[in-house]
């Protein structure tokens, strides 16, 4: 229908070009109050039938209308409520009370401020109705525990208006809100007393298992606050070394406590495995000391060397038929035994004859004088009888056990 008001016409009534009765809410309802140069039709179906039904004028022009607007927009008529009036009549507002989705009807205001409900109409008017706005909780929760709110907002309000500030937690990141199990945006409108629950992420972190600073595994994905001890690998193995945990930090921690809050590198730590070490000498165990894995063997030592007997002097420790201190390059990597190695010493003996040395020979330990091949010395105008050591007569049987020297004893040739 056009807007443009001919006020030579008021209506009259609706009609039919094939003279079939018009519906009752047309003639009620349904009544025009602008007309253009060609005549109002409106469609009706019937049952399988179509008519045109059309509006009829009259030219009573002292009847005045008053139409109801939903707000003062005047987009949105409420054209069952529109009165007709003659002028000098009291305006009465209509039976039927509007509703609005949200609101509460309060009153009908005139757009002319010199008019109201109750007043004597002399022209035609319009009316907006007034509302308010139903108010609604809204709350915030976070693992079920109050968050923020309950706050009261009027209908239509979007959450973003209500400027709730993100909670924060360790370990989640949060994601939205969520009400009716549907996370919304700040444009959802609010149009009910509303329960809005805050969806949190579990944040993901990347762990890394090594031994000697290489991966013994794929990295693993995990959520915060999951215990170590549900994902860790299969302990590792080190030859001649021990594991003994997981450090991070180069700290030992126990993976049935230590939970995951951050990308982590977790170490093995191996402690060397121990060995026994014996020390042998003169087929009986001199001495035992313990050593790591790879300890080189000549750093081993069983503190003081052992004394030799019989005049046998110690040279050096032997492993496998070599000087154990040449051996920089081999390692301890089981119980081993080392084996002292003994020298016979040597003694220097001199054979003096009145203050004069006759000969000077090395021999071994033990040696008896007999052995050692000496010409019997003389000395003009007397006899020899005998060697005489520290004082007394020695014979050939006499055994030498250190530097020795023999004197030639004499008696004089009596004539």
């Amino acid at each position: 229908m056009s807007a443009n008001a001919n006020v030579n016409w008021s209506f009259a009534t609706w009609g039919t070009d094939n003279n079939h009765p018009v519906l009752s809410r047309f003639e009620q309802d349904i009544r025009p109050f602008s007309v253009e140069d060609d005549p109002i039709i409106l469609k009706v179906n019937k049952t399988v039938d179509e008519y045109e039904i059309k509006a009829t004028f009259d030219t009573n022009t002292d009847r005045i209308r008053v139409m109801y607007f939903e707000d003062d927009t005047y987009e949105n008529q409420y054209y069952d409520l529109t009165q007709i009036y003659s002028a000098g009549s009291t305006i009465v507002a209509p039976d039927i009370t509007p509703t609005k989705v949200g609101h509460i009807f309060t009153s009908w205001i005139c757009e002319n401020p010199d008019y109201q409900i109750g007043s004597t109409i002399d022209r035609d008017l319009r009316f907006y109705a007034s509302w308010h706005a139903i108010t609604y909780t809204a709350s915030f929760y976070k693992d079920n525990i109050l968050y923020d709110g309950p706050m009261d907002v009027i209908y239509n309000t979007s959450l973003g208006m209500l400027n709730v500030e993100n909670p924060s937690d360790a370990g989640r990141t949060f994601i939205g809100w969520e009400t009716e199990s549907e996370i919304v945006d700040n444009d959802y409108l609010i149009t009910d007393d509303t329960r809005f629950d805050a969806s949190m992420l579990f944040n993901t972190y990347v762990i890394q298992f090594q031994a000697d600073s290489s991966a013994i595994c794929d990295p693993i994905n995990a959520i915060w606050n999951t215990p170590l001890n549900t994902i860790l690998p299969e302990n590792p193995t080190k030859t001649g070394h021990e594991f003994i945990g997981w450090t991070e930090n180069q700290e030992l921690i126990d993976p049935d406590e230590y939970l995951i809050e951050h990308d982590t590198v977790f170490n093995a730590s191996f402690i060397p495995n121990q060995y026994h070490v014996t020390f042998i000498s003169n087929n009986e165990i001199y001495g035992q000391v313990m050593a790591e894995y790879n300890e080189e063997f000549g750093n081993i030592k069983p503190g003081q060397n052992p004394t030799g007997i019989d005049g046998s002097t110690f040279i050096y420790w032997v492993w496998d038929g070599t000087d154990v201190s040449v051996l920089d390059t081999d390692h301890i990597t089981e119980n081993t035994s080392f084996i002292a190695e003994f020298t016979i010493s040597k003694y220097v003996v001199d054979f003096i004859s009145n203050g004069e040395t006759l000969n000077t020979y090395e021999v071994y330990h033990n040696t008896t004088l007999g052995e050692i091949e000496q010409a019997i010395p003389t000395s003009e105008g007397y006899n020899f009888i005998s060697w005489v050591v520290d004082g007394e007569e020695v014979s050939d049987s006499y055994l030498i056990t250190k530097n020795t020297s023999f004197i030639a004893e004499f008696e004089e040739v009596l004539s």
